[in-house]
């Protein structure tokens, strides 16, 4: 099977040129600011590329596929020797909670990107496979990290990536999650089916480079700040239930079958207060359910609600074509959030059509409650003008139909 995938994976090749590196600026800029709306540094509209200053460091590489001028997907590989970390990348991704991370070649992935039309492919796995390949090859890094969108943990897990508790990363569109991973973990890497797990035994086992001692590192993914694990996350799905109003929330709402395979298809993020979860503009097509906590829904600056444990979020992204956020999403308190994925429903509607009709008529009568309350507000609004308050409420009261009135 594994002979087979690595047979179809698509040549990659190393920017070497400074047209090379351009051309790949140019392809951020049409992913990342074009299609998905990023907020990003480095943004120049005039070239309409996207650089920034690391791109030019001695410690980066870039990978690309496809050919110049079409590139079909890249990623920006750093890397640094022991003790070389920049303190930037050290603070954002948390490396303080690694033991020895001082004393090991560190690596970070960014900005990985696939064109549109291309993803789901085998263009990922031919970059993860590359990028193993020089940065274990070439340069004998111990440790990778990487910071994504909560969408993508369960992608970057089956290349070998795991949450470690770091602490969620601040992002103008919302917030990310720092990953981890160890390249010399071969046994595992075979286990779960990475591409990078025939070079991984190319490098360590016996006769070979002696692997790093993961077994220190076990306990950082025991941290439970992401929880992938159906087990807990059913448990906790049922303590939010259990604590719920009868019929109030969203979540309450659900049937049990359906609860149970949304809590085996999703994932579990903590959120510290403060944190924006997603931004207005931002294409994203997540949905989340709240766990605990109280988070405010703002368009354009102003609250339009405050919604707590049991309520969904992302309901209108999650249909529009586009997939782009029709408000911003923050948490008011410390809070839990299930997070599904687009291609959940996708997925059901091939394995489980009835469960998967009966997410969309729950989601469809979400929308259409907080239409008919947003038209009911806008409705009072212009009988009674003053009814518009001049700036948002306090950050913990409830607007009118706040439960209702959600993007």
């Amino acid at each position: 099977m594994l002979t087979g995938l690595l047979a179809r994976l698509e040549p990659v090749h190393e920017a070497c040129t400074r047209e090379e590196r351009e051309t790949i600026y140019r392809f951020r800029y049409r992913v990342y600011v074009e299609e998905l709306h990023h907020t990003v540094g480095g943004v120049d509209h005039g070239q309409r590329w996207l650089r920034d200053e690391d791109d030019d460091g001695p410690y980066s590489i870039h990978l690309y596929t496809g050919t110049m001028p079409e590139v079909t997907g890249a990623v920006r590989l750093m890397h640094w020797g022991p003790g070389e970390v920049p303190e930037r990348e050290f603070r954002m991704l948390s490396m303080d909670r690694v033991p020895d991370i001082a004393t090991l070649r560190v690596a970070e992935l960014g900005r990985f990107m696939i064109h549109p039309t291309l993803r789901g492919r085998m263009l990922l796995p031919a970059l993860a496979r590359t990028g193993y390949e020089v940065l274990v090859g070439r340069h004998g890094v111990e440790v990778m990290f990487l910071c994504c969108a909560p969408g993508l943990i369960s992608a970057y897990a089956k290349l070998g990536f795991r949450t470690f508790g770091g602490a969620l990363v601040p992002h103008a569109d919302g917030m990310h999650v720092p990953m981890m991973g160890f390249p010399s973990d071969w046994e595992r890497l075979a286990k779960i089916g990475s591409p990078a797990a025939g070079i991984a035994r190319k490098y360590y086992g016996p006769g070979r480079r002696p692997p790093l001692d993961v077994a220190r590192y076990e306990h950082l993914f025991e941290d439970g700040s992401v929880v992938m694990d159906p087990e807990h996350i059913w448990e906790e799905m049922q303590h939010t239930l259990q604590d719920a109003e009868a019929g109030a929330s969203f979540l309450q709402q659900l049937p049990e079958k359906l609860v149970g395979e949304l809590g085996r298809r999703g994932c579990i993020v903590d959120v510290a207060a403060g944190t924006l979860v997603t931004q207005e503009g931002y294409v994203e097509r997540e949905l989340y359910v709240i766990l605990s906590g109280s988070f405010e829904v703002l368009t354009g600056g102003r609250r339009l609600a405050v919604v707590g444990a049991g309520e969904v979020l992302g309901e209108v992204a999650f249909f529009r074509e586009s997939g782009s956020r029709s408000a911003s999403v923050r948490a008011v308190t410390p809070g839990r959030v299930l997070m599904l994925r687009r291609k959940v429903l996708q997925a059901m509607m091939k394995d489980e059509p009835a469960l998967a009709a009966e997410l969309l008529f729950h989601l469809a009568r979400v929308v259409s409650e907080r239409l008919a309350a947003t038209n009911r507000r806008l409705r009072l609004v212009e009988a009674r003008p003053s009814m518009l308050p001049e700036e948002p409420p306090d950050a913990g009261a409830d607007t009118p139909d706040s439960r209702l009135v959600r993007a």
